[in-house]
């Protein structure tokens, strides 16, 4: 997936070209591509915005992220109330391509999901968590909801990066 072009958007997350296409911009392709130590390369989401960014993590594990041919992995991916779309076929993406597994365990995840969420079962989450724990992606998951969940944010941050 090459984020320089707005096309490529559509074919990853069908329906989304026109909200959702940032990836193109300038300030967002320079941002991601930053190499500087002090920079720390980030997504997440809510609901839809959460698979989107597992989504787009595990793609970067598995080297299909490139902006001006250098591979994209962030270091810190945030999901709340959402899942991985593609959970199934994790294991063999995480095969198919050399350094994935570096790539996966050099980001770092939290999962948070409400404890009265009937849109995304918690079963779900659990197996998604499970899976992306299997293939060396770090991933913290906590159930909570309401205020909870910025404080449980700040703290992850806080505890894994030292912010």
């Amino acid at each position: 997936m090459d984020l320089s072009d707005c096309s490529q958007t559509s074919r990853y997350f069908p329906g989304w070209k026109k909200r959702y296409c940032i990836w193109s911009t300038p300030a967002i392709r320079k941002a991601l591509t930053m190499s500087h130590l002090k920079f720390i390369k980030g997504v997440g989401g809510v609901g839809l915005g959460a698979a989107a960014a597992l989504y787009f993590a595990s793609s970067c594990a598995f080297g299909q992220v490139q902006i001006e041919n250098q591979i994209i992995n962030p270091q810190i991916v945030i999901g709340i109330n959402g899942w991985l779309p593609g959970l199934t076929s994790l294991q063999t993406n995480m095969n198919n391509a050399f350094g994935t597994y570096i790539r996966a365990e050099s980001q770092r995840i939290l999962l948070l999901h409400g404890t009265s969420n009937d849109v995304v079962p918690s079963e779900f989450v659990y197996k998604c968590v499970d899976s992306l724990r299997t293939n060396l992606f770090p991933t913290m998951f906590k159930q909570c909801g309401g205020d909870h969940v910025m404080t449980q944010i700040r703290l992850w941050l806080t505890q894994t990066i030292g912010l």
